[in-house]
């Protein structure tokens, strides 16, 4: 059976509630593995979570508190404000983050939420890498896409998204040990991942 919106997620749990299906639909084609590829950063996340957990924070108070040099400090912030994760603004001679979504990223407050239950976690800077560097490729979203139509052998995969059998085969083993993908038979079909970062994140792609 199909990984469905329904079986896997219901994005109102995660209370995006100012923007449409549609929205995210629209919005999230061209950025979600963008998006995932910026934050599959073990440096990146310990930073965001340090975001969250200190509201209106300043690059030197972030460098203070991970005993970090203020440039990689300052790119690191520059890559997630990037891809719609922080929020920056001015207050006298500072500036300051928060991490909060783009309005234009739909999808960016729904990764947020489910970071910020994930980061919460003894495990969660490992749970969260793995969960994320599973969607930090175009043709995994593709592939998952397809066999989310139905179960697919390798080669009616290769037929319906070009992958050539190394790559899927490459692919298909890094979604599988991730939760993403199960197979049966040499049939492949979406998976439901208990971590619930990946299941956010599965959902999303299947849109």
């Amino acid at each position: 059976m199909s990984c469905t919106l329904k079986m896997c997620l219901d994005l109102d749990t995660l209370d995006i509630k100012h923007h449409t299906s549609q929205s995210v639909v629209m919005t999230l084609a061209p950025t979600l593995w963008r998006t995932c590829r910026a934050l599959a950063n073990r440096k990146r996340l310990c930073l965001l979570h340090v975001v969250m957990m200190t509201p209106s924070v300043s690059v030197s108070d972030i460098a203070n508190a991970l005993q970090w040099r203020l440039n990689t400090t300052s790119q690191y912030l520059r890559s997630l404000n990037a891809r719609g994760l922080l929020r920056v603004k001015r207050e006298k001679r500072f500036v300051l983050y928060e991490a909060a979504a783009d309005i234009s990223m739909p999808e960016t407050g729904i990764i947020l939420k489910a970071l910020r239950i994930v980061l919460r976690r003894t495990d969660g800077l490992n749970s969260a890498f793995e969960a994320l560097t599973s969607f930090t490729h175009p043709r995994r979203i593709e592939l998952l896409k397809a066999i989310n139509q139905g179960a697919m052998d390798i080669k009616s995969m290769n037929v319906k998204t070009g992958i050539s059998r190394p790559a899927l085969e490459r692919h298909l083993r890094k979604l599988k040990r991730r939760g993403c993908v199960a197979s049966s038979r040499g049939a492949y079909r979406c998976a439901c991942p208990k971590n619930l970062l990946t299941k956010t994140l599965l959902t999303l792609a299947l849109q």
